[in-house]
Formats: structure tokens, sequence, C-alpha cells
């Protein structure tokens, strides 16, 4: 995780989201969460929104013990596919634009 914030850090411009998929990951620990955990709220304090998705039921399962994946969150932060994922992000962006066409 750091070195992708030290690479966005670089562009010296924030995405309005990043998705994180996460079905290469077999397991994931205490530390692994918790540095996942930070990274999130690093970026959601940039107002970078963070989607995680694809993971397998051991990891999705200590995400929600962590507090990381939560039922009925808006924005939602978990999806079952990265293209459900990429789908909300999208619908997000022209949310956000439609917002900023109607107020300026």
């Amino acid at each position: 995780m750091d070195n992708l914030e030290r690479a966005l850090d670089q562009t010296h411009h924030d995405p309005r989201a990043l998705i994180i998929r996460l079905s290469r990951i077999p397991f994931m620990d205490i530390t692994g969460i918790n540095a996942l955990a930070e990274a999130i709220e690093n970026f959601e304090r940039r107002s970078v929104r963070v989607v995680l998705c694809d993971a397998n039921r051991r990891v999705l399962h200590k995400l929600v013990r962590a507090g990381l994946v939560r039922r009925g969150s808006t924005p939602r932060r978990y999806f079952r596919t990265l293209s459900l994922a990429m789908t909300s992000c999208m619908e997000d962006a022209v949310d956000d634009e439609t917002r900023a066409e109607q107020s300026g």
C-alpha cells in the first residue's frame, strides 16, 4: 500500500475512486488488515473513495469482523465483482458531474 500511496503522491492528482481487487489475496492477517485500514483512512481523508472487491470468503469475513466492510454502508465499500465495483464508481462520477453542472 505504501508504494501505491507514493505513486499517487507523485501524480499530484488524486483519483475520485480507488478499487482494490482482492482476488489474489488467499488470506489476511491482522498486519494486513491494519495496513489496509490505514490506507483506506488516508485515501478517504483525501476524498478518494476506496472500494474493495473480489475477496474470498475467508478474507471477506475478516474484513467484516475488522469493520472495514459493513452491510448497508453508504457509499458501499465492498462489491462481489470488479465489474460491479467499476459500475458503482462510474455512477458516482456521473452523479458528481451532474451536481457540478447543476450548481455551476
